[in-house]
């Protein structure tokens, strides 16, 4: 949760910054080490609670779920040519912003949900 909520501004401030390129590249390093630091907990969580039969098809289809969120900023990319037929770049990272970090956002949230395992509310129902 902590990592997609520091993604976020990371991000922006990776999209958004006048200082030099070397400042932004920083702040994309930072939004890297932050945004992937759920990737191993959550593929641990996942390992196990799934069936030790299925473990495999669980990570092939949790790897291939990833991949195709990372063809998010593309899409992004294309449904902004596709609309706009301008080069306007101030306009796509504005776009590639607010996408981005509303995904970061959700995430997080999404995140929290999933943080309530079933054996704690099966323990505060008992």
């Amino acid at each position: 949760v902590v990592g997609s909520i520091l993604a976020a501004p990371a991000w922006y401030f990776t999209m958004h910054t006048t200082d030099s390129f070397t400042v932004a590249m920083t702040w994309l390093a930072a939004e890297y080490t932050v945004a992937e630091c759920w990737f191993g907990p959550t593929i641990s969580s996942l390992l196990g609670t799934v069936d030790k039969k299925v473990t495999g098809t669980a990570q092939g289809l949790f790897t291939m779920t990833g991949a195709i969120a990372n063809l998010s900023p593309t899409l992004l990319g294309f449904i902004y040519g596709q609309a706009t037929n301008a080069e306007a770049s101030s306009d796509l990272v504005n776009l590639l912003s607010t996408g981005v970090c509303f995904g970061y956002i959700s995430s997080a949230v999404c995140f929290a949900i999933a943080s309530q395992s079933p054996e704690k509310n099966e323990a505060k129902q008992a």
